[in-house]
């Protein structure tokens, strides 16, 4: 009976013992003292789990973290703290160089790269490093010495090469930065960036055959390069090549219609191979791209002034001096361009600008010189072909032009005395031997006026005054025979 009255009561009607309290604080006590002593545990034993592995790679690596996030003071430091753990460690110093670099600390960088270097001196790497930054700082020489280290340690590196060449010629070394460059080329005979940097050389040296073989092979391994076209046209420019020029600143216009150098180029050629028309809009576009362009201002006023608007030259110089109150070959020009048309003391006032700003500048003597003279002031006019002649005892256009200024006044021997030096600096210089002629026929030396005016017609290329001279031969030789 019991049995049946126990197996039909409900399972919830089942009490349930509850704990005692006392016990369970116990064991709350118990988890709460376990769980402290694991956390102190953990700390305890975290230098050992630690040390499993260097603490001096651990904070290189947290260096390469910094330096990823650009913060460069937190990655020296961290770096100064592994040199600190590990004072052997080349990687250290090496990444501490880096960081350096990137601060452009360039001296500390020299240093670090230095005490990596003599702890690991085989490690061509570390020689580069080192080598770009004395090249950064200036010290060519000394970057020079570590890529020759490079190169023995590393010798089919073509880049090595390359920038050693590059020094080299910044230091003066044009024949060795060539050698290098050859190198580098042979090594690495599909790069176009070797005949490039060789042509750039060759360019200075004047050498400009060897410069369009360089550009020609550059744009023949890559013929989108604007530069090897922009350089290959200066080259074929200085060699009278203006078709050539213009050709190649044509394609390299079409390459990179936005450079406005290359229009200035152009437009030089075109003006050079007697086309002021097309150079003008050359110079104009270059005016369009980029609105304060000095030097396409002052081209284009030179443009104009060869074509003969005269009038339009002198407002583009205005300009052109607007933009850069400094620029004396703008004052010059426009000196020349207000004497063309008369304007003799607007063209002085220019001279004098010029003067003031650069003394030494003896063509500006020279203009001036002129330019008083036409104005009748024969004084201030001998004035200044004396201080031409101070600065360049061999200029026989001074001598001339004072000859000329002393015969003006009167002053025939004197004037005679100045061609004889004009002549003596410049033998061919025709005009020298017409004003000398010129003299002596006035002071009634038929002979020797003779001899001059047939020297000009013997030997001078100038049509015009040939002619001229042979006029006159004919005058003195009439008034021989009277």
């Amino acid at each position: 009976m019991t049995q049946q009255r126990d197996s039909r009561r409900s399972p919830f009607s089942v009490k349930i013992k509850k704990p005692e309290p006392q016990r369970l604080l116990k064991k709350w006590l118990v988890l709460l003292v376990v769980g402290v002593l694991a956390g102190v545990g953990f700390v305890a034993l975290q230098p050992h789990f630690a040390a499993a592995e260097p603490n001096g790679e651990r904070l290189l690596r947290d260096a390469d973290a910094s330096l990823e996030r650009g913060d460069i003071d937190k990655a020296i430091r961290e770096c100064d703290r592994a040199i600190a753990l590990e004072p052997g460690n080349p990687d250290a110093y090496a990444k501490r160089g880096y960081a350096c670099l990137r601060a452009k600390d360039l001296r500390g960088a020299v240093g670090d790269y230095t005490e990596a270097i003599e702890r690991a001196p085989k490690n061509a790497n570390l020689h580069w490093n080192r080598a770009e930054a004395h090249r950064k700082s200036g010290a060519l020489v000394k970057a020079i010495g570590d890529y020759d280290v490079v190169i023995e340690l590393a010798p089919n590196k073509a880049e090595a090469y390359a920038v050693r060449g590059t020094c080299k010629a910044s230091s003066g070394d044009l024949a060795g930065a060539i050698a290098d460059h050859d190198h580098a080329a042979t090594l690495q005979p599909d790069e176009p960036i070797h005949p490039l940097r060789r042509g750039k050389i060759r360019y200075e040296l004047g050498d400009y055959s060897a410069v369009i073989a360089d550009l020609t092979e550059v744009i023949r391994l890559d013929p989108s390069r604007v530069v090897a076209f922009k350089l290959r046209g200066r080259a074929r420019q200085k060699e009278g090549n203006y078709a050539g020029a213009i050709a190649d600143f044509t394609r390299a216009i079409r390459l990179d219609p936005a450079d406005i150098e290359l229009f200035n180029d152009r437009g030089r050629a075109r003006k050079l191979a007697g086309d002021p028309s097309s150079a003008i809009a050359d110079f104009g576009k270059a005016i369009k791209l980029g609105a304060d362009n000095t030097r396409a201002r002052a081209h284009r006023a030179d443009a104009k002034r060869a074509k003969g608007d005269l009038g339009g030259a002198i407002a583009d110089y205005t300009a052109a001096i607007r933009l850069d109150p400094s620029n004396a070959d703008a004052y010059f020009a426009r000196g020349q361009a207000h004497e063309e048309i008369g304007r003799l003391s607007a063209a002085i006032a220019d001279y004098n600008r010029v003067i003031a700003a650069r003394p030494d500048y003896a063509e500006a003597y020279c203009a001036r010189a002129d330019a008083k003279e036409a104005t009748g002031d024969l004084a201030g006019a001998i004035a200044d072909f004396n201080q031409v002649i101070q600065r360049k005892p061999k200029e026989a256009y001074a001598y001339c032009g004072r000859a000329d200024t002393k015969a003006e006044g009167g002053d025939l021997k004197g004037a005679i005395a100045d061609y004889d030096k004009a002549i003596d600096c410049k033998p061919d210089y025709g005009y020298a031997h017409y004003g000398r002629g010129q003299a002596y026929a006035l002071l009634g030396e038929f002979d020797a006026a003779v001899e001059n005016f047939r020297w000009i017609v013997d030997h001078s290329t100038d049509p015009k005054l040939v002619r001229t001279a042979g006029e006159l031969l004919q005058l003195v030789q009439i008034g021989q025979h009277r």
